[in-house]
């Protein structure tokens, strides 16, 4: 696995000796968003964030279960989406909404969730779900 981290990070053109990337963990106990977030805040980082496909994609593959679904780290402000840690606004560089995401179809879903297929979908944020977390301090030597 560190080889195709590695791998990942020289394809991007990243320096191995210098990148942080972020490591994804799947928490497979049934948290609101909340208590997710405040989970993932005393044994890692923060909720999941991404920027890249290729995050993404290394974030998908933390979930367990083909058919899960898992806290991530957006949520909606009620002034747009934005990432849990640090409050930046969702980049329109990268997303990866499911089709008609988010629709905010109860004026409640303000969470988001990661599916099995990769996609992202808007929920209530007082749903249940595990969560992926994400630990940022990792240094690539």
């Amino acid at each position: 696995m560190k080889t195709e981290r590695m791998s990942s990070l020289r394809a991007s053109g990243l320096s191995a000796q210098s990148a942080v990337f972020r490591e994804y963990h799947h928490v497979d106990m049934m948290k609101t968003w909340a208590k997710a977030q405040t989970h993932c805040r005393e044994a890692f980082t923060d909720l999941a964030t991404v920027a890249s496909p290729e995050e993404n994609a290394r974030m998908k593959s933390a979930l367990q279960d083909a058919g899960s679904h898992a806290w991530i780290g957006l949520l909606d402000d009620l002034k747009g989406w934005k990432w849990s840690l640090g409050g930046e606004d969702l980049s329109d560089e990268f997303t990866h909404w499911n089709e008609g995401r988010p629709d905010l179809k109860s004026s409640n879903e303000t969470c988001a969730v990661i599916r099995a297929d990769g996609l992202w979908a808007d929920r209530e944020c007082s749903d249940t779900y595990p969560a992926v977390c994400y630990d940022g301090n990792k240094e690539f030597c």
